[in-house]
């Protein structure tokens, strides 16, 4: 299996009080090509249900706000000024500017640090609970966080990605980030993603428990077929945004502000009308057909061509 590190990465690791980056081509941990220019075909929401109904029976129909503050109610969540205040303090803007070379590694490392400082210090539970998962791993060298520069090409991943590898006779764990997501979103919008993002590290982590006895090479290879599955897949990218809308709705009521009819507010309202449940079918194909069709066609384009020398990812 190649262990061959690809020039066009670069290898950021973040330890809890301090972190290191340095200009080694980090190992590429990706799955396929994502698909270009993919129509993807939406499905009627239960908002739009409502909205039909509203027009045939006079009723106002009930907004995505709504929605989600009724929910905000049922979780006990109350308006924190210490979480404010955190917030406000420490939390950065996204960036459009583009930054000197010598520039991009030094802003990309705090940004990643500090947004990790602040969620190991959230009340957020989802947060705080992926952050106290995250930063030991970091501390200890079994995950790494790999920042790579975003491709200008249509057809590669420009979203989080988690992989692992074969170094040095063991199995490490690797979040990849493209340089877009780091600078293209705010604190927050970052955080959110990388509660997304650890839900599947902590996942495939409990996961290889299973597989200890066998060979770092032969739980590399397990891991690969598992997640080539499309079914599979599926399933972990469930609990994924899952656990994305979950700390987005925990976001929005500790700082007592209505949603913001991003896409993170969209998986919210769906997730609370499909019952709360990863394996709710409405869920599930809400993602899906909205949110997956991309990686769906990366694994059936891998299937195809059966060889590899690397780990498909969750996105």
């Amino acid at each position: 299996m190649s262990t061959e590190r690809k020039k066009s990465w670069l290898d950021i690791r973040i330890g809890r009080d301090d972190f290191i980056i340095s200009l080694a081509a980090a190992t590429l941990a990706t799955v396929g090509a994502r698909a270009g220019g993919m129509a993807i075909r939406r499905i009627t929401t239960q908002i739009e249900k409502d909205r039909i109904t509203a027009e045939k029976t006079g009723a106002p129909p009930e907004t995505a706000k709504s929605i989600i503050q009724k929910e905000i109610q049922r979780q006990s969540i109350e308006q924190s000024q210490k979480e404010i205040d955190l917030w406000e303090q420490n939390a950065f803007r996204s960036l459009s500017i583009p930054l000197p070379t010598d520039e991009v590694l030094q802003e990309v490392g705090q940004r990643l640090y500090s947004t990790l400082w602040i969620m190991e210090r959230s009340e957020n539970i989802h947060f705080k609970e992926a952050a106290d998962y995250l930063l030991p791993l970091l501390q200890s060298g079994q995950t790494f966080v790999d920042i790579f520069k975003s491709p200008s090409s249509e057809d590669t991943t420009r979203v989080m990605t988690t992989a692992a590898n074969v170094e040095d006779g063991k199995l490490v764990w690797i979040i990849g980030i493209p340089t877009d997501v780091i600078f293209g979103k705010n604190s927050s919008e970052l955080a959110i993603d990388l509660v997304h993002e650890i839900e599947h590290l902590q996942n495939v982590r409990d996961y290889d428990r299973m597989l200890l006895p066998l060979s770092p090479e032969d739980r590399l290879d397990i891991h690969r077929r598992r997640f080539q599955d499309i079914d599979e897949y599926i399933v972990e990218e469930s609990r994924g945004y899952k656990a994305q809308a979950g700390a987005y709705i925990y976001h929005v009521g500790l700082l007592g502000r209505d949603s913001t009819g991003s896409e993170d507010e969209e998986l919210a309202v769906t997730l609370i009308q499909s019952g709360r449940r990863a394996d709710s079918p409405d869920w599930r194909k809400y993602l899906v057909e909205n949110r997956l069709q991309e990686g769906i066609k990366a694994r059936e384009k891998k299937k195809s061509e059966q060889k590899s020398d690397i780990i498909p990812t969750h996105d």
